[in-house]
């Protein structure tokens, strides 16, 4: 039995790290409408909402996404 490649090892770490990404995305989602909801009482809060008031509350520092 020969070992596979990298590349494959590679894949599948990649495909684990995308769904664990999309559950927390949809986690992250649905506590940003609660914290919008029934904290501020706005509707439609959504993530790149908390990021636009923690900056301006200056609680988050801008970070540069990879650009």
């Amino acid at each position: 039995m020969t070992d596979e490649p990298k590349v494959f090892t590679l894949l599948r770490e990649y495909d684990e790290s995308k769904f664990k990404l999309r559950a927390l995305e949809e986690e992250l989602n649905k506590e940003c409408a609660a914290y919008g909801r029934d904290v501020l009482g706005l509707w439609g809060f959504s993530p790149s909402h908390l990021r636009q008031r923690l900056h301006a509350l200056g609680l988050m520092e801008e970070k540069n996404n990879g650009g």
